[in-house]
């Protein structure tokens, strides 16, 4: 029975596997009957997050508790999906929610402890699926999804610890992820399955070395780390696109992180920072705050839903990266400026070079040139960095003059500057 319900590729395979093998009921079931119950099953489990007390982490726990009753066993046979939900309904008032939900928290949901375990050979896949439907980990369907679809290198597992660790990681993954994006198990799956990819990721499924036994809590905080670090990488990501600032905790998303020297700090403004997002939000930050994939994989449609999802809050303030018209005149303005006023005072533009590169970006040089003075070459540069448009002049020993753009004839100040750089001894 088991086989055949893991080749359904159900999201809560193993839950309904685990249900059907408990009960003499669903034992002698025929090929199509068994394939039947277990969508039903599968579509009844989905349906119960209608219910406000149910959520992606408790939602197994309480499924399991509500097929106990024989009144719902005998409704699944009877393939009657109306009548299931109102014995459901009627037996969701019996649940002890409160119980459930601080039972999540035992080590037995968590991770298994491989202290004792034996090191033997046997098929990696077989033994995962072994460990899986003998202890009762919260994400055991979705770990189970994971093997069936995912193209893991499991040769990296040289004994049954290093498999073991492999399975734990992957449910404290669920887990964590699953704390941050509050959504469905759908969603819960479809943003792990890229997470796989981050390289921290990878680096806790195949550890070079093991401890004696599970580091439950240095795994935790090593996920826990990237999950609030991705907050901050990506909206570094969208620098070039969009400059946001979070004014209450003094940050802008020029910088990967908040606080490259402070860990706990980076965890404890993340922690409070993301209770500000809805979960498509989260979900969005997942996909793109890793450290090693690149934000050109999302959608301009993507981006511009989150940026305008997040524009009505007040803990950011966000400004395009886009050069307006009015600070499109002004530098080509200073275009015609600088080459009048060199006209009028016989200064030579030497390896002049203006980029009207108007688009979205972070930092960009609309022009650089030299000119010769005194017989040096002095290097002129106006750029815009994040909102900032900015004229500067590389002076004698690498020294640099440098004033913000704001008028027309700003050009003719780093001219002076130039002028009194030669005035010096």
């Amino acid at each position: 029975m088991r086989e055949k319900i893991v080749n359904m590729d159900l999201i809560y395979g193993v839950t309904i596997t685990n249900i059907m093998d408990k009960y003499a009921i669903f034992k002698t079931l025929n090929n199509k009957k068994l394939k039947e119950i277990c969508l039903m099953i599968n579509e009844t489990i989905k349906w119960l997050y209608n219910y406000s007390e149910v959520n992606s982490t408790n939602i197994t726990l309480v499924a399991s508790n509500l097929f106990e009753n024989e009144n719902i066993q005998n409704e699944i046979l009877n393939l009657n999906f109306e009548q299931l939900k109102l014995k459901i309904l009627e037996a969701l008032k019996e649940i002890n929610f409160k119980k459930i939900n601080k039972q999540i928290k035992k080590e037995e949901f968590l991770y298994i402890d491989f202290v004792h375990s034996e090191n033997f050979n046997e098929n990696t896949i077989d033994f995962f699926k072994e460990q899986i439907y003998t202890h009762n980990l919260l994400y055991s369907d979705l770990i189970m999804l994971l093997l069936n679809n995912y193209n893991f290198s499991t040769k990296k597992l040289p004994s049954t610890n290093w498999k073991i660790n492999f399975i734990n990681v992957l449910n404290l993954l669920f887990y964590q992820a699953d704390m941050f994006i509050n959504s469905t198990r759908e969603d819960l799956y479809y943003i792990v399955l890229q997470m796989l990819e981050f390289l921290t990721i990878k680096s806790l499924l195949f550890p070079s070395r093991l401890a004696h036994s599970f580091e439950y809590e240095n795994t935790t905080f090593i996920i826990k780390k990237l999950i609030y670090n991705s907050i901050f990488n990506c909206l570094h990501k969208l620098n070039n696109l969009y400059y946001i600032e979070i004014p209450i905790y003094n940050y802008n998303n020029s910088r990967k992180l908040l606080n490259t020297y402070d860990i706990n700090r980076e965890i404890e403004v993340g922690n409070k920072i993301y209770k500000k997002f809805n979960s498509n939000q989260k979900m969005f930050i997942l996909k793109n705050g890793s450290y090693d994939n690149s934000i050109n994989n999302t959608t301009e449609k993507e981006i511009e839903d989150f940026i305008d999802s997040i524009s009505n809050s007040k803990l950011f303030i966000i400004y395009s990266q886009n050069t307006n018209k009015e600070n499109k005149k002004l530098i080509e303005d200073n275009i015609s400026f600088i080459q009048d006023y060199c006209k009028k005072n016989n200064l030579k533009l030497l390896d002049f070079i203006y980029t009207p590169n108007f688009d979205n970006s972070s930092s960009t040089v609309f022009v650089e040139f030299y000119i010769k003075y005194n017989n040096y070459k002095y290097k002129f540069v106006l750029a815009k960095y994040n909102l900032s448009y900015t004229w500067k002049v590389i002076l004698k020993n690498k020294k640099i003059y440098k004033i913000n753009c704001y008028l027309e004839d700003d050009f003719k100040h780093l001219v002076q500057a130039m002028f009194e750089d030669n005035k010096t001894k």
